[in-house]
C-alpha cells in the first residue's frame, strides 16, 4: 500500500496470478459490490483497473495497518 497523510484515496497493487477466466469474473464481480457499498465501517473502493502485470483498487486510505495483521498480532 501507498504511504498517505491526507483523507486522499491511495492506489494499491495486486499481482496477477488469477489464471482461470471464472478466477477474473468473479474478482471483478466482488469489486463491484464492494464499491456499491455506502458505511462508515467499510473502506470505500472508488476504482479498479489492471495493465499487464497487476490489479489496481483506489480506496480509502485506512492508517494503522492491515486488519489480518492485527489479528495475527493480537491473536
Amino acid at each position: 500500500p501507498t504511504e498517505n497523510n491526507s483523507n486522499e484515496p491511495i492506489s494499491q497493487g495486486l499481482d496477477k496470478k488469477l489464471d482461470a477466466p471464472d478466477d477474473v469474473r468473479l474478482l471483478i464481480k466482488e469489486v463491484q459490490i464492494v464499491k456499491s457499498l455506502d458505511h462508515p465501517c467499510v473502506m470505500k473502493v472508488y476504482d479498479f483497473f489492471d495493465d499487464r502485470k497487476r490489479y489496481y483498487l483506489v480506496n480509502d486510505y485506512c492508517k494503522g495497518g492491515d486488519l489480518f495483521d492485527l489479528l495475527v498480532e493480537r491473536g
